[in-house]
C-alpha cells in the first residue's frame, strides 16, 4: 500500500507541517478530521469513514479562503469555518493552500510474485500524459493509460523477470520495478514448495480441505528430489490448507476441527502452488 498514490499525498502534507499546530476532531460519527496550522500555512486531511462521498465539514482553525483537494485537485471553498466536500471513491481529502497538479496514479493487478507458467500484467495508469514499461534490460515501450504485458515466456525455472514502469505527467514522475520468478513445478498435482521437510519427517502434516463438507487427510507425497510436497487430487477440493501437529498425532474425528501447532492460509487448488516459505 505504500505506492498508493492516497499514501503518498497524506505523507507529504505531514511532511509540509511538521511543527505546525494540530487539531483533530470527530464529526457525525462519521468523518475524521486533522487540521494543521501555523502563522503561514494551513490545511486538512478529512476521512470520509462512512463513504458518504459528499458533507459538509466544520474546521475549527481553518481560516476562510480558496483550498485544493491535492487527491481530486478541486477548489475547496473554507467560509465561515464551514466547507463542501466531495470525496473520491477512496474517501480521503487533503486541503492545502497549494493548486499542485494531480499526481500520476498507478494500478497493477499482479505485483512482485513468483509463478510457474507465463501470465499478463495488467498495468493502469491515471492522470500521466507519457507512460513507458521495459522487461529486463530490453527497450522501453511507450503505452497510453493501459498495458497487457507477458511475463515468462521462454524462461526455465529459477530466471528472474524484472518489470519496470515509468511515468509522468510532465510535473511529476515516478517509476515502479517488480520482479517476477519462475519456480519449478512437477505436473499432475499441487505442488507446495519451499516446504520444511522437517515439517514431513519430525511433525503430524495433514490437508484440511473442503468441498461439501470438510476432512483431515494426508492425501501428498514428498518429491525428495526438488523438495516440493504433491498434493494429490486437489482439483477435487473447493479449496484447502495445511495443518501441523505433533509427531503421531492422529485427528479424534476426520471431519471435525481440530486446533493445530501451526496452519497456512487458505490455498486455491486452482493456484497450481503454493509457496511455503512463511509456514
Amino acid at each position: 500500500y505504500f505506492e498508493d498514490e492516497h499514501v503518498g499525498t497524506v505523507n507529504r502534507f505531514h511532511n509540509r507541517f511538521i511543527g505546525a499546530n494540530e487539531y483533530q476532531s470527530a464529526q457525525n460519527g462519521k468523518f475524521y478530521v486533522n487540521e494543521r496550522y501555523s502563522d503561514n500555512d494551513a490545511g486538512a486531511i478529512v476521512v470520509d469513514l462512512a463513504l458518504s462521498g459528499q458533507t459538509n465539514i466544520t474546521f475549527s482553525h481553518l481560516p476562510d479562503g480558496s483550498y485544493y483537494d491535492q487527491i481530486t485537485s478541486k477548489e475547496v471553498k473554507v467560509s465561515g469555518g464551514k466547507a463542501d466536500i466531495t470525496f473520491d471513491g477512496v474517501g480521503i481529502a487533503v486541503l492545502t493552500k497549494t493548486n499542485n497538479k494531480i499526481r500520476p496514479t498507478i494500478d497493477v493487478d499482479k505485483k512482485s510474485q513468483k509463478y510457474s507458467s507465463p501470465f499478463n500484467v495488467k498495468v493502469k495508469v491515471e492522470n500521466a500524459t507519457q507512460c513507458t514499461y521495459q522487461i529486463d534490460n530490453g527497450s522501453e515501450v511507450s503505452f497510453t493509460d493501459n498495458a497487457s504485458i507477458r511475463i515468462g515466456e521462454g524462461k526455465n525455472p529459477g530466471d528472474v523477470t524484472t518489470l519496470t514502469i515509468k511515468f509522468t505527467n510532465g510535473e511529476y514522475e515516478s517509476s515502479r520495478v517488480y520482479e517476477y520468478e519462475k519456480v519449478y513445478v512437477i505436473e499432475g498435482a499441487f505442488n507446495i514448495i519451499n516446504m520444511k521437510e522437517e515439517y514431513i519427517s519430525d511433525y503430524e502434516l495433514y490437508i484440511w480441505s473442503w468441498t461439501t463438507t470438510s476432512k483431515y487427510s494426508q492425501d501428498y507425497t514428498w518429491n525428495d528430489e526438488h523438495k516440493i510436497l504433491l498434493i494429490n487430487n486437489a482439483d477435487n477440493y473447493k479449496g484447502f490448507l495445511l495443518v501441523l501437529f505433533e509427531k503421531g498425532h492422529v485427528p479424534a474425528k476426520i471431519d471435525t476441527w481440530e486446533s493445530p501447532l501451526k496452519q497456512t492460509s487458505d490455498i486455491n487448488p486452482k493456484d497450481g502452488f503454493y509457496d511455503a516459505t512463511n509456514f
